[in-house]
């Protein structure tokens, strides 16, 4: 009974804030979307760190809202920014009604499952292996940017090795859930030792995602197995990340790198880092006026991301080489993109709301059977990690990472269960 009075509180808050949005400004706007956030956490709580609610709305708010802020406190030109804030609130309201709509019809539960993944060591080592594989490739290649290892790395075979990378994030998960179930404690020394590989991958190749992407599937595990989950841990943590980011960001390829800028660190810097990006990027369309392509690009992402499809442009390459050049804006590295302003590119406001249901849609789904299988349930909690980080890229980013690496990954999981060979046991 009270997860649908709950459900119906958030969905009456939902529509109500939005109203009073169109009726306010930038500031008001703000404040009712960090509302509509921190409750759709709080009442949420109950279904805990697994819940699809649990964690997103907070981060998402900090994608949605910190140009904004950076605008409000450091440039004084906030008024116009109002449309970029209202869409990010009306994102997050079309994600938030599927999962509504399931808690009212089936309540909120607690879920801890039974996860027994005894990862054998050998099977660290070999991916240990092709991790050192990745950073000698760099380092024998005299890159010195993390732009230059991206372009370099594209179709080439350091691009797969950087694959397992991601792998021993997961990996690294798994054992550290396993050992807590056996002994009380997250990690030995094979966990210890891979997230400082984890961390050398950062350093050689500036891909922050390697040690993000990790320790954000730990917390949830934490959160599920070891600690009740609260909202007043999301928001710690994006207030920590306020100071973390622009370090991390000077510290980027810091092994390879001819030196290491830490001026960029500054007062501003704790708005204007990745989390400013996804907002500036959907300002710089809404400046530009386009919302009329009627669904061009979901097409480019449909190709992009189907094999034996040809012919799709990136909706990302096409922001920042065809857009940004036609404005004058263009510059030697790119800036990302935004999954709502491909919504909002294509249909207007009706294409962000579309978009962000079916994508939370997709997400419950994914949470519903995460409860039935262990394997999805290892995808599931990938997959929350990867939703956070594709909100300042594209759609076809959103199927690259949520669903083809992931299902990479656990299907190397999956094979090594089934084999014998690298994963021993399963359910108790």
């Amino acid at each position: 009974m009270i997860a649908r009075i709950n459900a119906l509180i958030l969905v009456v808050l939902g529509v109500v804030s939005l109203f009073l949005s169109t009726i306010g400004g930038v500031y008001s706007s703000l404040f009712l979307f960090f509302v509509y956030s921190v409750f759709l956490s709080l009442l949420t709580q109950k279904a805990g760190s697994l819940g699809p609610l649990a964690w997103f709305p907070v981060f998402f708010f900090s994608y949605s809202s910190f140009f904004a802020l950076n605008s409000i406190f450091f440039l004084g030109q906030p008024d116009e920014l109002w449309l970029s804030v209202y869409l990010g609130h009306l994102a997050l309201f079309a994600f938030s009604l599927p999962v509504l709509a399931y808690y009212f019809f089936r309540g909120m539960k607690t879920e801890q499952p039974v996860f027994y993944f005894p990862v054998q060591n050998y099977i660290f080592y070999c991916v240990w292996f092709f991790c050192f594989m990745a950073m000698g490739w760099v380092l024998s290649s005299g890159f010195t940017t993390k732009r230059e290892v991206i372009d370099s790395s594209s179709g080439s075979v350091l691009a797969y090795l950087m694959i397992f990378f991601v792998v021993l994030g997961v990996l690294s998960t798994i054992r550290n859930v396993h050992l807590f179930s056996k002994e009380k404690r997250f990690f030995d020394w094979v966990a210890t030792f891979s997230i400082f590989i984890l961390l050398l991958g950062y350093g050689f190749t500036g891909e922050r995602d390697f040690v993000f992407r990790y320790i954000f599937m730990f917390l949830i595990m934490y959160f599920t197995f070891k600690k009740k989950f609260s909202v007043i841990y999301p928001l710690a943590i994006i207030l920590l990340l306020g100071f973390l980011l622009p370090a991390s960001q000077a510290l980027k390829g810091a092994v390879i790198a001819d030196h290491v800028d830490f001026s960029i660190v500054s007062q501003r810097s704790i708005f204007e880092n990745e989390f400013s990006s996804a907002g500036r990027n959907l300002q710089y369309v809404i400046d530009a006026g386009i919302s009329d392509m009627n669904g061009i690009t979901y097409l480019w992402d449909l190709k992009r991301s189907i094999p034996f499809l040809e012919g799709g442009q990136s909706t990302g390459k096409w922001f920042n080489e065809v857009l940004r050049h036609r404005y004058g804006d263009a510059g030697s590295s790119g800036w990302g993109f935004s999954l709502v302003a491909e919504g909002y590119i294509n249909f207007g406001a009706k294409g962000v709301f579309f978009q962000y249901f079916f994508i939370g849609f997709i997400t419950l789904l994914i949470y519903v059977f995460s409860g039935k299988n262990e394997l999805v349930f290892i995808f599931y909690v990938f997959y929350m990690a990867s939703l956070i980080y594709v909100q300042r890229a594209d759609l076809a980013n959103y199927i690259g990472f949520c669903f083809k690496v992931n299902l990479i990954v656990v299907l190397f999981i999956a094979f090594a269960v089934r084999s014998g060979k690298f994963l021993v046991g399963g359910r108790r």
